[in-house]
């Protein structure tokens, strides 16, 4: 397996935000600010384990590592989970283990963890990962079990797609088909593609969990293309009927 996340760095996604403010501790605290709810969530839970799905280089597994007896940070890009191996090991935490894999590859036990956090990853997939990754996120979570999200939302009715990339001293950002949002989302390093998802595409994604939270955050960090939704919901009982599958 062979993956590098093309913003390498963040450098694209703190250019966003320096362009404005020139403070790249505003990206750590609008991140802050948007998981507050599920952190309170998690200090009045007795949840025990934890899937940090594409936990980048660390920073948010640090903070979550304080609410759950076990950790699993799984990351594919090896220079990131290389930098995530370091932090948690220059804090002198123990409760963490870490996967060098695709979700979709890891081989994850069945009806494992009370949470999933998938914080900012699933707008950067191929198009035609977007449900094996959800689905692989069901299965993993035991009965109850909570999903965390974050990602990019589009205010339209339908979904988006743009790459976003340096160029000429500055950051820029075209629209694109989806087809070539599906060509860049292997990792061209350099080009940060983004996905937007509508809320009735969410809906339609999300089918197998019962919403706890939605909540559409466009101002909290400084710049449109970082606008984002959060998503909390819980792992619904899947039941057959007549041979067809649903959710209760």
């Amino acid at each position: 397996m062979s993956y590098q996340y093309p913003d390498k760095a963040d450098l694209i996604t703190l250019s966003l935000v320096l362009m404005k403010n020139g403070n790249d501790e505003l990206l750590r605290k609008a991140e802050d600010i948007l998981l507050a709810r599920a952190i309170s969530m998690f200090r009045q839970n007795r949840y025990t384990t934890l899937l940090d799905l594409g936990c980048g280089n660390g920073r948010l597994t640090i903070e979550l590592s304080k609410y759950f007896q076990w950790v699993t940070a799984l990351e594919p890009d090896g220079e990131r989970l290389a930098e995530a191996r370091k932090k948690i090991a220059d804090n002198g935490i123990e409760n963490v283990s870490f996967v060098h894999s695709l979700f979709q590859d890891a081989g994850l036990p069945d009806d494992y963890f009370d949470v999933v956090i998938c914080n900012q990853i699933l707008q950067h997939v191929n198009t035609r990962a977007v449900e094996p990754i959800i689905r692989e996120v069901h299965r993993v979570l035991k009965s109850r079990g909570v999903l965390v999200m974050t990602t990019s939302f589009a205010k339209g009715d339908e979904d988006c797609y743009w790459k976003v990339f340096a160029a000429e001293g500055k950051v820029q950002a075209v629209e694109i088909t989806p087809q070539e949002f599906d060509g860049l989302a292997s990792g061209d390093p350099g080009i940060l593609p983004v996905h937007f998802f509508s809320s009735v595409s969410l809906e339609m994604h999300l089918q197998s969990f019962r919403p706890i939270e939605q909540s559409i955050h466009d101002n909290i960090y400084p710049h449109p293309l970082l606008d984002t939704i959060l998503y909390i919901g819980e792992k619904r009982v899947k039941q057959s009927l007549g041979g067809a599958t649903s959710f209760i």
